[in-house]
């Protein structure tokens, strides 16, 4: 028997970018041009070989076999990058990462949401669940945050290790957030609220479903310990 692994990071999607990144994004970042090794110590060297099944990346398909496994791909965001640049490094890394998802589909799926990680495991895939190490692209459009909740993001860090627009990282941890990273907070619990609403407007549908199907009261789940990544019991007394 296989446990199930949720691995919380790999560079593995920013990796994939590099291999085709923009010139201008090339030099942002400290690279000498597309595919080249980076100049930045921040920035990871990609492997010879490109291939999210069975490439040289120290995670592929191949070598998580047939282990249930729900796998963050972070967006990498080094400091160097201006919020702008930011924001245009996420759309490529979520392009490219779109583009391989897409390829093995066979054996990964893109999950939008928390509900859709264990439905891709029951399926025999990887679910794939994006996120941002530094986002400072919010700093560039804070509708972005709700922008990128859209696309599937769901987690993201405010800062790395310098001083950020914000917050600060390892370089200067008195400094705090910023005025700009507590309204990013903020839009990110809206975030987080509009999800859960989904997630109980599905759970009543259903249970609606069940009742006109059987005549009777449909039957209410009680969630395992550890289960939910929210408070199902509040939610069944709201209802």
């Amino acid at each position: 028997m296989s446990y199930p692994v949720f691995d919380l990071h790999c560079d593995t999607a920013t990796m994939l970018a590099f291999q085709n990144m923009p010139a201008e994004l090339a030099a942002s970042a400290g690279m000498s041009g597309q595919g080249e090794p980076p100049a930045s110590p921040d920035l990871p060297k990609p492997p010879a070989a490109v291939d999210l099944s069975a490439g040289g990346f120290q995670l592929t398909a191949e070598k998580i076999g047939a282990t249930p496994w729900a796998q963050c791909f972070a967006c990498f965001i080094p400091d160097a990058f201006e919020p702008a640049s930011a924001a245009a490094l996420w759309e490529h890394v979520s392009g490219c990462l779109d583009r391989e998802l897409m390829r093995y589909g066979n054996r990964f799926s893109g999950v939008r949401s928390a509900a859709g990680i264990r439905p891709a495991l029951a399926e025999g895939r990887i679910a794939a669940v994006r996120t941002i190490e530094n986002a400072r692209l919010f700093a560039h459009d804070i509708e972005l945050v709700h922008a990128c909740a859209e696309r599937g993001l769901l987690m993201a860090s405010l800062s790395w290790n310098a001083p950020g627009p914000l917050a600060s990282g390892h370089d200067a941890p008195e400094r705090g957030l910023t005025a700009t990273g507590r309204e990013a907070l903020r839009r990110m619990e809206e975030a987080v609220a509009d999800a859960y609403d989904e997630v109980k407007h599905s759970r009543a549908k259903f249970r609606s479903a069940l009742s006109a199907a059987s005549g009777g009261p449909a039957p209410r789940s009680q969630p395992a310990p550890r289960r939910a990544m929210y408070d199902a019991e509040a939610d069944e007394d709201e209802d």
